[in-house]
């Protein structure tokens, strides 16, 4: 009786081309994203790709695929108590709908009718974090430079004042700096966290590759499930995207990939690179524009220079 009223439910936002239940457990079922170094353990769930495999049927209302979704949100759930904390379904992918979200940006400033969903947010996210992943892998991380990163560490006040600069909004302003400086560490830490980083490197590369599904995989069942993929669907802009990538590691103290790759250096480049024409995101920007004319600001800008 219960998976037959979630299959109505499920059925009934499908008519009504939000699919809130369907986008929200794809984004979120725990997994893809664990990241294997930081402060806490990594936390990854073996069945992922069986519960997301029929997104289309999902979309439709299938019993089969309902109940097989649910089995992994029911099981989200249960990890999170397991573990006391919600990072093991939580992580770099939220904090960027947790930002949109604080900030108003997208469909929930000015727009009318129902709200976006979280879920549908979180799914953009999760395309976004996935792609930035896949840029690290790429990178040799077992041979970074620690000396030089351990010298142009910014210091306390320094992250401070860089926290407040990206901030217009008063309260967000001083619970960014109060969830920053919780997880600041001096230069001397960064120097030993990165030695094990890169001691660790190789297998946790290897580990993180095999646990990671690919950005263009998850855009798709998304798409299938009748989900948003895209800054632009949400009416985000492309500069508040972009910027998403630097800003969203400010508002919580969890370590996610974004610190990861602050800490390294690499973060800046990496979106350069997901914004540059060939880029992930620059290449779904051109498909954009020849679309309805808009095209971001990265892109726009490199192409001038070329």
């Amino acid at each position: 009786m219960g998976a037959k009223l979630i299959e109505a439910a499920l059925q009934e936002a499908t008519d009504t081309q939000n699919v809130n239940i369907g986008g929200g457990a794809l984004a979120s079922i725990p997994g893809v994203f664990r990241e294997g170094f930081g402060d806490n353990p990594a936390v990854v769930v073996d069945h992922l790709r069986g519960w997301t495999d029929s997104p289309a049927e999902l979309r439709a209302g299938d019993l089969k695929s309902t109940e097989q979704l649910m089995e992994g949100l029911i099981l989200s759930g249960l990890g999170m108590q397991s573990y006391h904390s919600s990072r093991t379904a939580s992580g770099a992918e939220h904090q960027f709908s947790h930002l949109w979200e604080m900030e108003g940006l997208g469909h929930g400033e000015g727009h009318r009718g129902t709200p976006l969903s979280h879920g549908f947010k979180v799914g953009v996210g999760t395309v976004a974090i996935a792609a930035l992943y896949e840029l690290i892998l790429e990178r040799d991380l077992g041979d970074l430079n620690v000396e030089a990163l351990h010298a142009s560490w910014p210091t306390r006040e320094a992250m401070e004042r860089s926290v407040r600069a990206q901030r217009t909004v008063p309260d967000l302003e001083r619970g960014a700096v109060e969830q920053t400086l919780a997880k600041y560490i001096s230069a001397g830490e960064l120097a030993q966290r990165l030695e094990l980083l890169r001691d660790v490197w190789p297998g946790l590369r290897e580990k993180v590759r095999v646990q990671l599904m690919p950005a263009e995989q998850i855009r798709e069942k998304l798409q299938a499930a009748g989900c948003p993929t895209g800054p632009v669907e949400i009416g985000l802009s492309w500069e508040d995207f972009e910027a998403t990538y630097l800003r969203a590691r400010t508002i919580r103290k969890r370590y996610t990939v974004l610190d990861l790759a602050f800490e390294a250096g690499i973060l800046e480049e990496c979106v350069d690179e997901l914004f540059a024409p060939e880029g992930y995101w620059g290449r779904t920007a051109a498909s954009h524009a020849r679309t309805d004319g808009t095209r971001v600001a990265g892109s726009l800008r490199r192409s001038e220079e070329a």
